[in-house]
């Protein structure tokens, strides 16, 4: 296979250049999860590939409970379909508490406050009950554990990492928490092998074609989880090879027609982020202002599959604004692609397109 042809597997198996009409629980599933610590970069992530959606149809499926928001995979925000969190949470709890094992210990967050604080925590919200990251900080603090020096951020992660908690509904422009168990219902278990096997299912059919060190690097779990999982679900893969590297991708996926067109992609785009080799898609010279040194994934812009430049949004009175850098001149062609790229982002915010600058 040629680097083109794997360009055009995974524009069109990530739903970038083939929109679908789905519901957003159903295509957060199918990638198995979107990152999400950045919030409205997470909406537009999912409404990039519905047909027709909005960023208050993404709101709604969060507040509507199909879809959740939680520390998941790496320890990072994710958000995961209703179905999927608790699996998913199953995975990453194990690997991710051994990881994090020494912040722990420095913060003095033993076993002894760690369960102090989870029962304080599910005391308090029993019952339906949704806290802000403050409401917590403040009974955690009359109740004697200290929430400084990033020891709240830490017993927060346990708690969603564990499955306690998770993300409410926003109070305003305010992020709560609330209790997973009694936000979203009952879900079938999975073993550890079956949850292995459907999320690497989930990453090699909706990313694909992808590499071991690539689906290691987004799951999380071990290169010798990876190779054992692998080979659990190594009927349903197909394995192909470009420049002498092995992928792997599901086995009935049809080769798509083509990578062309220009899109506007959101902050911790998977296209980007979900891959420990980026160098297919993103020259180096340009890396730092697509990725930056603090680890923030810039909104991107892609032209025939490559990232050619990064974009901004600026919500004003008058409507949306749009800035560009490009990391090469775009044709008069190109810009006007991109123009209606933003204002189909425009749309999705429910906002009238203002300018475009460069």
């Amino acid at each position: 296979m040629k680097t083109s042809d794997l360009i055009k597997f995974r524009l069109h198996n990530l739903h970038i250049s083939q929109r679908v009409h789905e519901t957003p629980a159903a295509i957060v599933s199918e990638l198995g999860v979107v990152q999400a610590q950045d919030y409205a970069a997470a909406k537009w992530a999912i409404g990039s590939r519905l047909e027709g959606s909005t960023d208050a149809d993404i709101e709604a499926a969060l507040n509507n409970r199909s879809i959740v928001r939680t520390w998941a995979l790496r320890g990072t925000l994710h958000i995961a379909s209703a179905a999927d969190v608790r699996w998913i949470l199953q995975l990453a709890s194990a690997r991710m508490t051994s990881l994090y094992a020494s912040h722990y210990h420095r913060l003095g967050l033993d076993a002894t406050v760690m369960t102090k604080s989870i029962k304080l925590l599910t005391k308090a919200m029993e019952g339906g009950k949704q806290l802000t990251r403050k409401e917590i900080a403040d009974l955690l603090e009359k109740k004697g554990i200290a929430t400084g020096d990033m020891r709240l951020s830490f017993i927060l992660l346990r708690a969603s990492l564990n499955g306690i908690i998770c993300f409410g509904a926003r109070r305003n422009k305010e992020f709560t928490f609330t209790l997973l168990d009694e936000w979203i219902k009952p879900t079938p278990e999975k073993t550890q092998e079956e949850a292995m096997a459907s999320l690497a299912l989930k990453y090699f059919t909706s990313h694909g074609p992808a590499t071991t060190q690539d689906f290691a690097w987004w799951s999380g779990l071990t290169l010798t989880q990876v190779k054992t999982t692998i080979g659990m679900i190594a009927s349903t893969l197909e394995e192909i090879t470009v420049d002498g590297q092995s992928y792997w991708m599901h086995s009935n996926l049809v080769s798509p027609k083509s990578a062309s067109g220009t899109f506007l992609l959101a902050g911790f785009e998977e296209y980007l982020l979900a891959y420990a080799d980026r160098n297919l898609i993103l020259e180096k010279e340009h890396s730092p202002h697509a990725i930056g040194k603090n680890g923030l994934f810039n909104p991107t812009i892609i032209t025939n599959g490559l990232i050619t430049g990064v974009w901004r949004r600026s919500l004003e009175k008058d409507g949306l604004h749009v800035s560009v850098k490009s990391f090469h001149t775009y044709t008069e062609t190109q810009k006007r692609a991109i123009a209606t790229k933003a204002k189909s982002f425009a749309k999705f915010m429910e906002q009238p397109l203002i300018d475009v600058s460069y």
